[in-house]
């Protein structure tokens, strides 16, 4: 399936008959473009995921959402920090230089969600 959504994609820029041919030669918005289309499947299939387990959401320890780099190592020893999922504030400021790997994790939970307590784990 997502090999079709690729494909139609890439074939759609290149053909001038296409109303995608407008992204003809703009790889960084066709790389954009895929990156949405990768997390709305990611999000899909977490929801099915949720969905058919018996217990719902209670029930998915971890997804992976997306390939991400964590900062530089620096002595820390953290175990299991509790914060507030959608608000920075609530890490501590040594600790801020993981929230652009968090923000992309957050990226795929309902809004609703983000009002929960996740925990960080260094």
């Amino acid at each position: 399936c997502m090999h079709l959504v690729a494909r139609t994609l890439l074939a759609g820029s290149c053909d001038a008959e296409s109303p995608l041919f407008k992204l003809d030669g703009q790889a960084d918005l066709l790389g954009r473009i895929w990156r949405y289309v990768i997390l709305a499947w990611a999000h899909e299939l977490l929801e099915e995921r949720i969905s058919t387990q018996s217990g719902g959401a209670d029930d998915i320890a971890f997804a992976h959402v997306d390939n991400v780099s964590f900062p530089q190592p620096k002595g820390r020893n953290v175990n299991m920090m509790p914060f507030v999922l959608g608000d920075r504030t609530t890490l501590p400021e040594e600790l801020h230089d993981y929230w652009p790997m968090i923000a992309t994790c957050l990226e795929t939970l309902p809004d609703e969600e983000l009002l929960r307590v996740g925990y960080l784990t260094v």
